[in-house]
């Protein structure tokens, strides 16, 4: 059986114009310089031009929505945008909370002076397991098994708060910035 449909003019038209200095034309731009960049080394290295894709570009102003309003190149970062995400159901949102109020407590323990924490969710498991969890400390200190015992400590406390956590994101009583 064949359908057709008649094909309705719409009384007006939406356009979308993207000219100089809007995102998507410096994204294109970016990624065009380099591409030509890398073809450039490619055919320097190898004679010949080697496939790549260059084409996601992401031009991020402001805070870029990190949790603690702060983006640091040279230092661990999430790539999370957490801002407007499902406080209940959006792990990225949840984990970037917990892992800076895990390393800020593990930071003030004595002999540190800073902590990074990843944790990574796996699908299907409560908030609570991650699959992967760690702690990167650094100062003037020996990593002992008691050292070890206490970071761990604070890691499944905070990890088992995380319910807790979640309904003050709901009440509106936990705020990221």
């Amino acid at each position: 059986m064949i359908y057709s449909q008649k094909y309705v003019v719409p009384p007006f038209e939406v356009v979308e114009r993207k000219g100089l200095g809007h995102p998507d034309t410096l994204a294109d731009g970016i990624s065009e310089a380099i591409s030509r960049a890398l073809s450039r080394f490619y055919m320097d290295e190898f004679g010949q031009i080697l496939h790549h894709n260059v084409d996601k570009v992401l031009i991020i102003a402001g805070r870029g929505n990190r949790g603690n309003g702060l983006i640091t190149p040279m230092r661990p970062m999430t790539m999370e945008a957490i801002a407007g995400k499902n406080p209940v159901s959006h792990v990225g949102k949840i984990y970037n909370v917990l892992a800076q109020r895990i390393a800020g407590e593990a930071a003030e323990l004595d002999g540190k002076k800073e902590a990074y924490v990843t944790l990574v969710s796996k699908i299907g498991s409560p908030v609570s397991q991650p699959m992967l969890r760690g702690v990167t400390i650094s100062g003037d200190l020996q990593i002992t098994p008691r050292m070890e015992a206490e970071v761990n400590s604070i890691v499944d406390r905070w990890l088992e708060s995380s319910d807790k956590m979640v309904e003050e994101f709901v009440q509106g009583k936990l705020r990221l910035y």
